[in-house]
């Protein structure tokens, strides 16, 4: 289940849609491997690893809007 976080809502959709988390502080963002802070905001979605177990991988919501949206070209 896809999850968000941060201190607050930040006013989109998903805010209102599902559910919130608690911050995953200390843990590593799946797109920039940089360490989530407590103040940071963002989402967490299922991962499935190669042996099928599922756990959370977190994202701060930039990275995860950059993951998403095309690259220039």
């Amino acid at each position: 289940m896809v999850n968000w976080f941060g201190p607050e809502s930040w006013g989109a959709p998903i805010c209102a849609s599902t559910p919130r988390c608690e911050t995953p502080v200390g843990t590593l963002c799946g797109y920039c491997n940089k360490t989530i802070r407590v103040t940071d905001e963002g989402i967490t979605t299922p991962l499935l690893d190669t042996n099928n177990a599922v756990s959370a991988i977190a994202f701060h919501l930039q990275c995860f809007v950059d993951s998403i949206r095309p690259r220039p070209q």
